[in-house]
């Protein structure tokens, strides 16, 4: 009995679905999230995380939430963070208001003065490094991010394990353009230079003297940072630091903010469809039922099944375009199944559009 290798019109289905089977591949190795939000738990329990540490509230744009209490003041802070990977710390930086000079230099916040007064003890070089970096600073405009890395010796990382210190400018008052725009490119810091944990402490709230009507209020506070916390290449956690040192009153305003705030940024992101990175993927998804019934109809080459995967995108996506318009304010299954059963549709019935003759049509109605 002798094998017959398949002719090439047997295996024509098989390669015109290559290329978007590939592609999704390629895209999910390079960014391995599938789902950019989803609750583990609607509610952080400040009682739970004292108790067991770091509470994970979900995932949100593609980053892991974790609500973490820290006391900068214990020899084992950030205990707590995970040991995989790099961390990075969030500081602030405030630029000091002067009459008498145009522009004013930078000086830490309390925090990243409780950092470098640690650095001097366990890493000099680096508190010497990150202290440059400030009086660099001069004439920078508030609302930017820097990174600065540092390097703990191994002997001294249990004490301060951080491999980056990202630094955020802004103003002596009204900070909450700048904290939006430092946040976000904070963020964006962290992506570029694969940042597993991102320490995100309260930037610009204070307990002490906190009734001042310029200062930011916690709701207002986690509202913008929930707002730009940006899509990630890469799955990373970020941890929400409490103040452990701060009056409990304080503390449970500050979850009550958080919680609050949670609840309404992630019922505005599972609205949508939230795959990570979804109009390509669902085009790439959607494209591979296409060209398989393509092949049914007609006899493809190179040439036309680049032609009809660039035509089925541009139709997909204007479908996608015109749904999320006409469902705007609209969530849960119904709205993600219906999606799912255009695209399907169009995906299925591209290849009868694609024979219709343009001129034919017009031949009849005239």
């Amino acid at each position: 009995m002798r094998f017959v290798f398949p002719s090439l019109a047997r295996w024509r289905p098989v390669v015109a679905c290559l290329f978007p089977v590939a592609f999704l591949a390629a895209d999910f190795v390079f960014s391995p999230i599938l789902i950019d939000t989803y609750i583990d738990n609607e509610q952080a329990n400040i009682t739970e995380v004292l108790r067991h540490g770091p509470m994970p509230l979900g995932n949100f744009r593609g980053h892991r939430l974790l609500v973490s209490v820290d006391d900068l003041a214990a020899p084992d802070f950030l205990a707590n963070v995970s040991s995989a990977g790099k961390n990075a710390l969030l500081v602030s930086v405030f630029q000091q208001s002067s009459e008498d000079e145009p522009v004013s230099p930078y000086l830490p916040g309390v925090l990243a003065r409780g950092i470098l007064a640690r650095l001097d003890a366990v890493s000099p070089r680096d508190r010497v490094n990150i202290i440059q970096r400030l009086e660099h600073l001069y004439g920078e405009a508030p609302g930017q991010a820097y990174h600065v890395p540092v390097h703990i010796p191994a002997g001294q990382r249990h004490q301060l394990p951080l491999d980056s210190v990202i630094i955020v400018t802004l103003p002596a008052t009204d900070t909450e353009t700048a904290l939006a725009s430092g946040l976000r490119k904070a963020f964006l810091i962290a992506n570029e230079n694969s940042i597993t944990n991102v320490i995100v402490p309260s930037l610009t709230l204070k307990w002490k003297n906190a009734n001042n009507k310029n200062d930011t209020k916690p709701y207002r506070y986690f509202e913008i940072l929930f707002n730009n916390i940006t899509t990630p290449d890469n799955i990373d956690n970020i941890y929400i630091s409490i103040y452990k040192s701060w009056p409990s009153i304080k503390i449970e305003e500050l979850v009550t903010s958080i919680n609050s705030k949670w609840k309404s940024a992630s019922a505005s992101e599972i609205a949508g469809v939230p795959l990570h990175h979804r109009s390509l993927r669902l085009l790439a998804a959607f494209l591979i039922p296409c060209l398989f019934m393509c092949t049914l109809r007609f006899q493809l080459s190179l040439k036309n099944t680049s032609l009809l995967s660039v035509i089925f995108c541009g139709a997909a996506y204007s479908f996608m375009d015109l749904f999320e318009k006409l469902t705007d304010g609209q969530g849960g299954w119904f709205k993600t199944l219906a999606l799912l059963l255009g695209l399907g549709t169009l995906s299925l019935l591209f290849p009868e559009f694609s024979r219709l003759d343009p001129e034919k049509i017009l031949r009849r109605r005239t």
